[in-house]
């Protein structure tokens, strides 16, 4: 499985947080707010929070099914797979957190902010700023199911080869 740096890792979260905050920022200044409260914007923008939580369930159960699929494995590797999913498991429920905090947050702040537009655009850049940071997160949890699906593949192929190694021993021992 590949691993990424975490000056990479964090240069990329920081990077689509700036982009996020300086997106909602450029909105808020082009549009007024009273447009964005009667839309219903601040429902809609905390549900971007909660749609993720969905593909982190997902990602946990690839997991514990990969956990399931260990037969085929030496023990080495499945020591080193359970400190590996181990340590991926604790990302997943950082990022479940974290989406629970920025819906809340959203949700706090939008309600807390009067509708002029001197008091709304330093909550809706912080918005835009966990909005650019789940959305980077998203794109790593996508990565880390292809991870995933890529590593069953592979233990599938190994099994399939070991088989076929297997099937032509018995073939030219029994000639």
């Amino acid at each position: 499985m590949q691993k990424y740096s975490p000056i990479s890792l964090f240069l990329g979260a920081c990077l689509s947080t700036i982009f996020g905050a300086l997106a909602f920022y450029a909105l808020i200044m082009n549009l007024s707010t009273n447009s964005l409260f009667e839309a219903k914007a601040p429902w809609a923008i905390s549900s971007i929070f909660l749609l993720p939580i969905t593909l982190c369930i997902q990602l946990l159960i690839s997991q514990w099914s990969l956990k399931s699929e260990q037969d085929d494995l030496k023990k080495s590797e499945v020591r080193r797979l359970r400190a590996l999913l181990e340590q991926k498991n604790k990302h997943i429920y950082f990022c479940l957190a974290f989406y629970v905090f920025s819906f809340t947050a959203t949700m706090l702040l939008f309600s807390l902010v009067s509708q002029s537009i001197s008091t709304f655009k330093y909550p809706i850049t912080i918005v835009g700023g966990l909005v650019g940071l789940t959305l980077y997160s998203i794109c790593w949890i996508i990565h880390e199911k292809k991870e995933i699906s890529d590593f069953k593949a592979a233990i599938s192929d190994r099994k399939r080869q070991y088989e076929n190694q297997k099937r032509r021993k018995e073939r030219f021992g029994n000639d």
